[in-house]
């Protein structure tokens, strides 16, 4: 929430140890790594963007990132009904 509200991508890194569960086969004495992001708009990423790009966000509604970050899951980019383009996928990749 704190990094949201600065304008940060929302991400949270932890490592936790794994324990023994004989239930469902597992050995335990290892950690696990977990990564969460929480999907916002992020403006100090937005900010290093290329021009070109920016300015294409900028479109909102009537460019190539409409919705961006939060692109439907159906419907998208018709008349494919579950596509995303390569652009908005690496947009939302890189942050």
């Amino acid at each position: 929430k704190e990094l949201v509200a600065q304008g940060k991508p929302g991400l949270i890194y932890r490592k936790f140890p794994v324990l023994p569960n004989a239930w469902f086969g597992i050995t335990g004495g290892w950690e696990v790594e977990f990564l969460l992001l929480y999907l916002e708009k992020a403006e100090t990423f937005e900010e290093q963007l290329p021009a070109d790009t920016r300015a294409e966000l900028a479109k909102g509604s009537k460019g190539a990132f409409l919705g961006y970050p939060f692109y439907r899951t159906v419907e998208e980019n018709l008349p494919d009904a579950t596509d995303l383009t390569t652009p908005q996928v690496s947009l939302l990749a890189a942050q």
